[in-house]
C-alpha cells in the first residue's frame, strides 16, 4: 500500500460554454450544507454534460450570499423568483426542492411554462394527492417527463 494518496482534480462543473450539455435549474436551493436543493446543486456542479443555468432561491438565509459569489464565479445566474429568468430555449431540466410543499404547484407549473424539457421535484411533491394529479396532467399535456425523489433515512 502507498502512502500518497491521489488528489482528486477540482472540476469547474459547470459548462455554459458546451451546446451538449443539459442546462439545469435549481429552483429552491436552500441554506448551504442543509438544504436538499444544495446537495443536489453541488453534485449537478460536478458533472460533466451539465451546465447549471441559474439557481432560484427566493428567500435567501443568512450564509446564501457567499454561495452567490461562488456560482456566479462559475457563470450561474442566481435570482430571487422563475420570471426573472429568460424562457427556456435548449434541453433543461428543472430541480424543485423548495422547503414549502405548498408553493410546488406554482413553480412546477412556471418551469412548465418557460419551456422545461424535464422536471425533477423533491419530495412531497404537493400537499394533495389532487395537485400531484393535476401536475402530472400538466406534464402529460407538454409531453415533459416528471421524477419526484424520496430519500428514507433511518
Amino acid at each position: 500500500f502507498s502512502d500518497k494518496r491521489r488528489k482528486r482534480k477540482k472540476r469547474s462543473g459547470n459548462r455554459p460554454g458546451r451546446k451538449d450539455a443539459l442546462d439545469v435549474v435549481v429552483v429552491g436551493c436552500g441554506l448551504p450544507k442543509r438544504g436538499v436543493g444544495w446537495f443536489h446543486l453541488i453534485q449537478l456542479l460536478d458533472l460533466p454534460n451539465v451546465n447549471v443555468r441559474a439557481v432560484v432561491e427566493n428567500n435567501r438565509p443568512k450564509g446564501f450570499d457567499n454561495l452567490v459569489q461562488s456560482l456566479q464565479a462559475r457563470g450561474v445566474v442566481c435570482v430571487a423568483s422563475l420570471a426573472d429568468l429568460d424562457r427556456f430555449t435548449k434541453r433543461t431540466l428543472c430541480f424543485i426542492s423548495d422547503r414549502s410543499n405548498n408553493r410546488n404547484l406554482i413553480l412546477f407549473r412556471t418551469c412548465l411554462e418557460m419551456g422545461a424539457s424535464a422536471i425533477y421535484l423533491e419530495k412531497p411533491g404537493a400537499p394533495t394527492v389532487k395537485q400531484l394529479e393535476d401536475m402530472k396532467t400538466l406534464a402529460e399535456r407538454r409531453g415533459v417527463a416528471v421524477y419526484i425523489g424520496y430519500n428514507k433515512n433511518f
